[in-house]
């Protein structure tokens, strides 16, 4: 067994268990406030629309590969991205992307440096939007619209950076590929990745209803909350997919902007937390009955994806 498959299959195992550990903090912090939820419809409806926004994210990772040439078929894209990309919970976050970058190389036959400039596109589209939507929690107009156009800018660049790198390197290889981005998708992104965070905006806020503590946040409002606290997480990269950073920050911005009491606050930056990994959840225990060999990679040649 390679080193590479090793360390995959390790962070694999990691993946899950932190994954777990995550599952039982957001479920022993309900059993703590029992009776807390007033409207468990909203939880119901909130961890619905979480499983949307995970939709968004596979979809956004879909339309990366196939900007870059690959065509992964419609089980490979949920099944692997959701299997392969566990170690994400593993301090550090890169080990997902490598873990999924090992996946795609072993089952697809993709080569890392096309997986690498899907995934630095990920990120960065993940990042630049997820900024942008945080831009609306600043007061000032001028500054707002600056951040915005600056952030648009960075995105533009993100997209046109490794073609220009790809012509200049001059090299065709399974490791040295050209790459050529459409402008379709690059609109096609930035629309899915809109769609992704208003769906958490939305999800947050049917989980302040659920305790009834809406007060004067909306569907709207809470989408810079949500995308704020989310960056806080990820940029906090020793922690594991942000765990506790991310609902300290999501309780900080929503008494700092709603005017909501602490203690609500703090119970809803749990719950919302609870949502989404429930949301997670229900989708890997799909894709783990599905097929265990498209985690393995053990697939024939004419299941595998076209690549230009």
């Amino acid at each position: 067994m390679s080193w590479r498959k090793l360390l995959y299959q390790l962070g694999l195992f990691l993946g899950l268990l932190l994954f777990g550990y995550q599952l039982w903090q957001a479920l022993w912090a309900l059993v703590e406030h029992p009776g807390a939820i007033s409207a468990p419809a909203y939880l119901i409806a909130a961890v619905v629309v979480d499983v949307l926004a995970y939709l968004c994210l596979i979809l956004g990772w879909a339309a990366l590969m196939q900007a870059t040439g690959v065509r992964l078929a419609a089980a490979q894209v949920g099944q692997g991205y959701l299997l392969s990309f566990l170690p994400r919970y593993v301090p550090g976050s890169v080990w997902g992307y490598l873990s999924r970058s090992e996946w795609l190389a072993q089952s697809a036959g993709v080569s890392y440096r096309r997986s690498g400039v899907a995934s630095a596109l990920e990120v960065s589209f993940q990042v630049l939007t997820a900024t942008i939507f945080g831009m609306f929690l600043i007061s000032s107009p001028l500054l707002r619209m600056a951040g915005v156009a600056l952030c648009i800018g960075a995105a533009i660049a993100a997209w046109r950076i490794p073609p220009k790198m790809s012509e200049r390197s001059g090299q065709v290889s399974s490791d040295s590929v050209k790459l050529s981005l459409p402008w379709r998708y690059f609109f096609a992104i930035l629309a899915i990745y809109s769609g992704f965070w208003y769906l958490h905006g939305l999800s947050t806020w049917l989980v302040a209803l659920s305790i009834s503590a809406g007060g004067t946040l909306n569907s709207f409002s809470a989408v810079p909350i949500f995308a704020a606290s989310w960056l806080v997480g990820f940029l906090v990269v020793l922690v594991p997919s942000g765990l506790g950073v991310r609902e300290w920050t999501l309780n900080y911005l929503l008494v700092a902007n709603t005017g909501m009491s602490p203690d609500a606050a703090s119970f809803i930056a749990v719950v919302v937390r609870l949502a989404i990994v429930i949301a997670e959840l229900s989708l890997l225990l799909w894709a783990a009955t599905r097929s265990a060999s498209w985690l393995w990679g053990d697939r024939s040649k004419k299941d595998r994806p076209h690549v230009s």
